[in-house]
This record gives C-alpha cells, structure tokens and sequence, in this order.
C-alpha cells in the first residue's frame, strides 16, 4: 500500500468525540483512528476494558502512561 495522505471533513461532534479518544494531547487523529481500528479488529474484550480504565485514569491524572509492554506484563 502507497503511503498517502487524503483530506476528509468531519462534523465537529466526530471531531470532539475523537479528541476525547485521545491518549495524549499530541495523539494524531490519524493515530486515534487507527488505533480505534485495531481495537474494533483485534482486541478482546479484557484488552479493551482495561485500556479504557487507563484512558479513563490517564484523563483523571491518576496514573502514568504505559508502555504496550508494561500493560502486556500486566495482563499475565
């Protein structure tokens, strides 16, 4: 697959409700929209619910960010 960038439009709810999918403020919306897609593709269910409990505690400022291999190392 070629590398490509496109332009599309949003509503600005779309909008608002991929910034509140964001891991950091710097999280692309290229990067929250693949990311969406991987959860949706091949993510079980412990997967999701445990990376919505540290989105959720991310935004709350009651934890740090973690590495994909601290949140693997934790789910064993």
């Amino acid at each position: 697959m070629v590398n490509s960038s496109r332009q599309i439009k949003l509503k600005s709810e779309v909008v608002e409700q991929l910034d509140n999918f964001k891991i950091i403020e710097s999280e692309t919306y290229n990067e929250v929209v693949s990311r969406l897609i991987e959860d949706k593709l091949e993510l079980n269910q412990e997967t999701k619910d445990l990376l919505n409990e540290r989105i959720n505690a991310l935004k709350k400022g009651k934890t740090k960010l973690l590495t994909s291999e601290q949140i693997i190392a934790e789910m064993k």
